[in-house]
């Protein structure tokens, strides 16, 4: 029987896999290749994780542990709206920068048609941050921080649309063009500061414009 693979093995070959889906998307990438990449045989690939789509979703599953731990708005809690925003802001920022092949698998998968398999990945990457979301909004509206007429969970799901784009525009080279194009050559901290002034202001309620209540 073959030794068993090392953690910094096994977190070697998922990143390998990570490089290779996201450059190549899940039929063109080859699990020879990555096998041969990661300096293993193929047998010893499938005896850990069984099949390429298995192997792929534990790619995926690593690749956003990292940007689930930063985006984590429970850190932020207690904040006023305006620094929870900033705060989610510039984390989301931060990780696109430093982790575009992440953003490149993250964006692959939003595209990655198989039925019922797709919707159970959607839910398995996104439920617990959505009840995280939607927890913190339902706060923030009973601390009087937001809009009446919007609901906590559309809210949420609002929010973290933002947050998405956000850090496909500053990963992406499609998005990063059209962030060219509409606002020319690309300031980092100015699209942070825009875009925390634009996240900030859905929570407010002060002025002649306020929202009143039903």
């Amino acid at each position: 029987m073959g030794r068993k693979l090392t953690d910094d093995k096994q977190g070697e070959i998922l990143r390998t896999g990570i490089t290779q889906f996201a450059k190549l998307g899940y039929d063109r990438a080859n699990i020879n290749i990555i096998a041969k990449k990661a300096g293993i045989s193929v047998g010893v690939l499938y005896k850990y994780y069984g099949s390429k789509e298995e192997f792929f979703l534990s790619c995926v599953r690593k690749s956003l542990e990292a940007l689930q731990a930063v985006l984590d708005p429970v850190r932020s809690a207690g904040e006023h709206p305006e620094e929870l925003a900033e705060h989610l802001v510039r984390a989301a920022a931060d990780f696109a920068r430093d982790n575009r092949e992440e953003m490149l698998l993250y964006h692959r998968i939003t595209n990655w048609e198989k039925g019922e398999e797709t919707r159970r990945l959607a839910r398995e990457i996104e439920e617990e941050s959505s009840r995280v979301y939607v927890r913190l909004m339902t706060d923030l509206a009973r601390r009087g921080m937001l809009r009446q007429r919007v609901r906590p969970e559309y809210m949420a799901m609002f929010f973290d649309n933002l947050l998405m784009m956000l850090q496909f525009t500053g990963s992406l080279t499609y998005y990063d063009e059209r962030w060219r194009i509409y606002c020319g050559e690309p300031d980092r901290e100015e699209l942070i500061r825009q875009m925390t002034s634009l996240m900030a202001g859905f929570f407010r309620e002060s002025g002649p414009d306020a929202e009143q209540g039903e």
